[in-house]
């Protein structure tokens, strides 16, 4: 046995260092040095360890083992390049974005600490193992015993992968108490891989289950989002999907954004910052005083996914729609839901970025939409170039300009769908955004020279600025066309960040956070959501009064001693910290502070046009319930609130431990937290979370199953998509 352990330790030191090179991966990924679950990767490395043995030459096994440390090096490196450029560790969805990611590839980052420890150690090996075979003794193997022993570690493989796989997603509630890691560290890369291929290749189905359970869940009466507000006349919608928008874009605040604007005012002959930055960005600031603020809005997805989201207000998990269901009926979406009230209703998307990028020009017209226009068609347009094709993103200015006719028709309803492109990531010098550079250097804000890591940090944000400039710009086109064609007073604009700057690391460097270490982490997913409605008087109105009187009932119901002057009280000054009511010189401005995601943005502007929906099918709450929302981000697989970042309620990454009012936390401006207890706070989200997931089983059957498309079980004239029709308008 001493013979045989000794002979064979070229083998012993191989499987040392691949454990070491996947721990190395792990650590620059998830700076954990360990794998939680490890089953997956040592049975991997248990059955090249028996071939191995079985191999009878030193120099053979010398060759495959090292040529084996530079194949699982390669694929960490991989994982690792694609984990720093999205912060998402690999799905089997992935597959279908490999084109699209290789599309907006601007640069490769390769991770120094793993490249370096890896290089070091295979290098080693390569060399002093070199040595060891030209004078080692010939290696005991293990025979006869190769074959059965392979057989027993990949039945123990699959049987794994089996196990890990067998629930797939027919219920996601387990979600909510899980003990895993959302991240690496949970079966390490090489192991993460395996299951996720194997998930993805023999797993990938959820169940349609009970149909008539399905049903009843659907158009449960006791979940109809009512609306709030009387919608006199069928407004217009115009949503704009605003590419890495970020407050600290437009905004100057030493406490959230510490790498921010640091602007000498002073200088100009202004009395602030917030003076110069209104030169700056004239359009978003006009926009800002005289709309829907919700200046406690959070999201954490990609752009495709944030998409959506935000005009069905759902999505399924472990695929992405826009590939793995493109053809899906999808009853539920706003231009769906649009024209089951409307069929006279025009509904437009528009991207001006590549036609088939993510798929939408499949995708898009199963959401309802008419059509899409995107770079292929608008470089056919006057005034517009597409700079895409000389290496840089095209400008949002022109997309307005060249698409205004179709953008906003004056001879009929429309909903419009506007994707920017402008602010998507190459934060570097670009041509075609000149005039900008030249604006900022008016009032003192330039790149900054040299290679330092402090200059790459600070130009990103320069030229970010620059790039939020020119989305200002076509801001002001976009109200501008509206009010001159006389569709001002009866259009609904939204406009959201679709995700923080993830780019560069640019959210981390201007807000001073890397990780959930940080105090205020959860503000790193902090972004702008903002909505300009003609009847501010109707929604002033309703908080002052309805709002309120709600609040109020439900105040005594939870506590039958209080009288309803008090309740009165005590639900006033909740709503007035909450919902900030402010004359501007621009007009009305509405600060809503509650917790707020993505998801909220269809529920909203649901309510605001005065159409009743179905609660069940949607996510989120419109930004006038009372009710919060818990975000659950489908390409992070994590939960959110403004006070809590966890992958499960047994796995709590960040939560605000101690009362804002305490220690004066910058959050307070932002956020609705006077009542914020940590305790009941998790209570609370624990609630929602589960809501929120029993939607989330709901969604999966329904897309999994083209639910919307087949046969409604109670009548097969019908289609399901058919009787949610004639059910919307019953409700309307």
């Amino acid at each position: 046995m001493k013979k045989f352990f000794k002979s064979n330790s070229l083998i012993w030191i191989y499987f040392g260092l691949a454990i070491l090179i996947e721990l190395t991966a792990v650590f620059v990924t998830s700076d954990k040095f360990y794998i939680r679950s490890p089953l997956i990767f040592l049975l991997l490395q248990f059955m090249i360890l028996l071939i191995l043995l079985a191999i009878p030459s030193n120099k053979a096994r010398h060759i495959t083992s090292s040529l084996l440390l530079v194949t699982f090096m390669v694929v960490d490196l991989v994982f690792i390049v694609i984990f720093e450029m999205t912060e998402t560790i690999f799905d089997y969805g992935m597959f279908n974005l490999r084109n699209d990611g290789m599309a907006i590839l601007e640069s490769v980052p390769i991770n120094f600490t793993f490249f370096a420890v890896s290089m070091l150690a295979i290098s080693l090996y390569i060399v002093f193992g070199g040595r060891y075979v030209r004078h080692a003794e010939k290696p005991v193997t293990i025979k006869f015993w190769a074959i059965p022993s392979i057989i027993v570690v990949i039945s123990g493989l699959c049987l794994t992968l089996y196990l890990n796989n067998r629930n797939f997603e027919s219920d996601v509630t387990d979600k909510l108490y899980r003990t895993s890691e959302a991240s690496y560290a949970e079966y390490g890369i090489i192991g993460n891989f395996l299951n996720e291929f194997v998930k993805g290749t023999f797993f990938a189905h959820v169940e349609l289950g009970d149909e008539q359970q399905l049903e009843d869940f659907a158009y449960s009466t006791d979940n109809i989002y009512q609306s709030n507000f009387d919608a006199n006349e069928e407004y217009n919608i115009v949503t704009i999907l605003v590419e890495s928008l970020e407050w600290h874009g437009f905004m100057q605040d030493f406490d959230l954004f510490v790498n921010g604007y640091d602007i000498n005012y002073s200088a100009y002959g202004y009395d602030s910052a917030e003076q110069i930055l209104r030169q700056l960005y004239p359009n978003l600031y006009k926009f800002y005083d005289s709309s829907i603020v919700m200046t406690n809005f959070y999201s954490r997805e990609k752009t495709d996914i944030s998409e959506n989201i935000s005009f069905l207000g759902s999505y399924p998990t472990n695929v992405y729609i826009n590939y793995d269901f493109p053809n899906n009926t999808m009853a539920t979406t706003m231009p769906n839901v649009l024209k089951a009230l409307d069929e006279d209703i025009t509904c437009n998307s528009f991207h001006n970025g590549s036609y088939t990028y993510y798929n939408r020009n499949k995708e898009l017209i199963s959401a309802g939409f008419d059509s899409y226009t995107a770079t292929e068609q608008m470089k056919k347009m006057e005034g517009f170039t597409d700079y895409s094709a000389k290496g840089e993103r095209n400008l949002d200015t022109e997309m307005i300009k060249a698409c205004a006719d179709k953008m906003f028709p004056t001879n009929q309803r429309f909903y419009t769908y506007i994707t920017t492109i402008t602010m998507h990531g190459q934060y570097t010098y670009r041509n075609n955004l000149v005039k900008y550079y030249d604006e900022m250097e008016k009032y003192g804000i330039r790149s900054m020279k040299g290679d330092s890591f402090e200059a790459f940090n600070h130009n990103n944000f320069y030229y970010y600025s620059a790039c939020v400039m020119e989305f200002d710009r076509a801001l002001g086109l976009v109200m501008q066309e509206l009010e001159d064609r006389g569709l001002e007073d009866n259009t609904i604009v939204c406009l959201f960040g679709d995700h923080n700057t993830y780019y560069s690391s640019l959210s981390n460097y201007v807000k001073g956070i890397d990780n959930t270490k940080d105090s205020n982490y959860t503000n790193l997913f902090r972004v702008p959501c903002m909505i300009k409605t003609p009847d501010m008087v109707g929604v002033t109105n309703y908080l002052n009064t309805t709002l309120i009187d709600e609040l109020a009932t439900s105040l005594v119901a939870e506590d039958n001693t209080l009288d309803s002057t008090t309740a009165i009280n005590m639900a006033r000054e909740q709503i007035s910290n909450r919902y900030i009511i402010n004359t501007t010189s621009a007009g009305t401005q509405i600060l809503v502070k509650k917790f707020m995601c993505t998801a909220d943005i269809v529920p909203t502007l649901f309510d605001l046009s005065g159409i009743n929906v179905y609660g069940n099918l949607y996510f989120g709450h419109s930004a006038f319930e009372l009710t919060t929302s818990v975000l659950y981000s489908r390409a992070y697989d994590i939960f959110i609130t403004d006070n809590m970042y966890f992958v499960s309620l047994n796995n709590i990454k960040y939560i605000r431990k101690d009362n804002p009012l305490l220690n004066n936390d910058p959050a307070l401006k932002y956020a609705d937290i006077l009542t914020y207890d940590s305790e009941e706070h998790i209570t609370q989200v624990e609630i929602e979370a589960k809501k929120l997931l029993d939607k989330l089983s709901v969604c999966n059957r329904i897309f999994y199953n083209d639910y919307w498309g087949r046969k409604n079980i109670n009548d097969n004239t019908k289609t399901n998509a058919q009787i949610f029709v004639e059910k919307l308008r019953e409700i309307n």
